[in-house]
């Protein structure tokens, strides 16, 4: 459990290459969670080699392997060897450097007075951001999974899912952080995505997937306002109680 240490100090936060001050009435200690963090590492990294794998197959105009065993085969192998990455950095590196990892923002470590700590920026228990983020980091790593069936992507629709991609990572690290207001990052691009699958489903050819993509963003959707409406109220609520 959480310790519920109030600490009011101001704290320095790694955000995207900044470093970010700002003076918190809600941020308490938190116990460790290396294992969360490596896990939404190892997410990110293996989001991005398909990303390269899906942009360098698009560019060639055929597949990067000559058959699905040996695409099945570098898939096993790339994984084991992020997987050895990342716990690299975790038990080795990230002692010995002053910069945070992707997924140690999203558990919520920081930089405090030139140290790294772990810190709960709410008031109350945050697992159930934690599932929001792994959720969102599945449904981002299988964005790219066409490449292992073969599948290849246009240069236009790539550079949609980079962006796409690139704005939900930066949203669960800004969250992960403290920032609440992220989530409407995600809001903004699940109501984008319902729109799109409603405009395909005009056209036949696109049929399945349109009604695929259409239901799927509105349970993400309707997960996006459930999950940070019960945390915003909550948080609020805890920290007025606490002040009187």
């Amino acid at each position: 459990m959480e310790n519920e240490e109030k600490i009011a100090e101001t704290y320095t936060a790694s955000t995207n290459d900044k470093v970010v001050q700002e003076n918190s009435e809600s941020i308490h200690n938190s116990k460790p969670h290396p294992f969360y963090a490596g896990v939404c590492d190892w997410y990110i990294v293996a989001t991005i080699y398909a990303a390269i794998i899906a942009l360098i197959e698009s560019v060639k105009g055929s597949s990067l392997f000559e058959s699905a065993l040996t695409t099945f085969i570098m898939a096993i192998t790339t994984n084991i060897l992020i997987i050895v990455l990342v716990i690299f950095y975790h038990k080795i590196i990230s002692k010995r450097v002053l910069w945070l990892s992707p997924g140690e923002k999203i558990a919520g470590k920081f930089i405090i007075s030139g140290e790294k700590v772990w810190k709960n920026p709410y008031s109350l228990n945050r697992w159930g951001l934690f599932f929001f983020s792994i959720l969102t980091l599945i449904v981002l790593g299988n964005n790219f999974d066409g490449i292992s069936n073969g599948y290849q992507y246009t240069l236009a629709r790539l550079i949609g899912m980079y962006i796409s991609t690139f704005l939900q990572i930066m949203g669960l690290i800004l969250i992960g952080q403290g920032q609440l207001k992220a989530s409407f990052i995600f809001i903004g691009i699940h109501v984008l995505s319902i729109f799109v699958g409603f405009q395909l489903s005009n056209y036949s050819e696109y049929e399945m997937i349109s009604t695929f993509v259409f239901k799927f963003s509105i349970i993400l959707l309707f997960l996006d306002v459930i999950v940070f409406s019960i945390y915003y109220f909550l948080h609020k609520k805890i920290l007025l109680l606490k002040q009187q």
